[in-house]
């Protein structure tokens, strides 16, 4: 009897720690903060520069096997060139062009 309580104690753990951890409420904050993000960024974009650069937020990724799991990329669009490039090889001051 003992056993089966401190077992069914530790499932409980565990699937709390699976729902704080990466794939649980993490991941829920990033899928949300994604959209919110690059609207206020294309918004900003937009006041600064006209409708010439948009940027995409990706909150999931695909693995080499096809399968989608979290990540965060973020995507720089540029209808004058009609070019997209990846935000992690841009430096900070480098302009599209």
């Amino acid at each position: 009897m003992q056993a089966q309580r401190l077992s069914d104690k530790i499932a409980q753990w565990k699937l709390l720690a699976k729902g704080l951890g990466n794939d649980g409420i993490i991941a829920l904050s990033i899928d949300d903060a994604g959209p919110a993000l690059a609207g206020i960024v294309n918004d900003l974009l937009l006041a600064c520069y006209g409708p010439r650069f948009t940027i995409e937020v990706r909150t999931q990724t695909e693995t080499a096997k096809g399968e989608a799991r979290e990540g965060f990329e973020i995507l720089m669009h540029d209808a004058d060139n009609d070019t997209t490039k990846d935000g992690s090889v841009m430096s900070g001051g480098r302009k599209s062009g």
